[in-house]
C-alpha cells in the first residue's frame, strides 16, 4: 500500500467500503444484485462463516487529518 505523506489529495470515503464489498462478492461471501446506487448485497452462507469474527482494524486517522486541513484558495491574477 502507498503512503502520500506531504501530498493534498481528495479522499471519497465511500471507496473503502465499495472495494472491500466488491472483494466479498469475488470471494463469495456477499451477493450482488443491481449496480450503482441501487445495487444491493446479501450475505452468502459461506459469507456468513468467514465474516462472523472478522476484526476490522483500519487506522483512519491518515483520512481524517487531511479531511481536516483547510483547504487553501488560492488568487487568480
Amino acid at each position: 500500500m502507498q503512503e502520500f505523506s506531504g501530498q493534498d489529495r481528495a479522499i471519497n470515503p465511500f471507496a473503502l467500503g465499495a472495494a472491500y464489498l466488491e472483494y466479498c462478492v469475488k470471494q463469495g461471501w456477499l451477493a450482488k444484485t443491481g449496480e450503482g446506487g441501487t445495487a444491493q448485497y446479501e450475505l452468502t452462507e459461506l459469507g456468513e462463516k468467514k465474516l462472523a469474527n472478522v476484526p476490522f482494524n483500519f487506522d483512519l486517522s491518515k483520512l481524517t487529518k487531511t479531511a481536516d486541513k483547510k483547504k487553501r484558495h488560492h488568487r487568480t491574477r
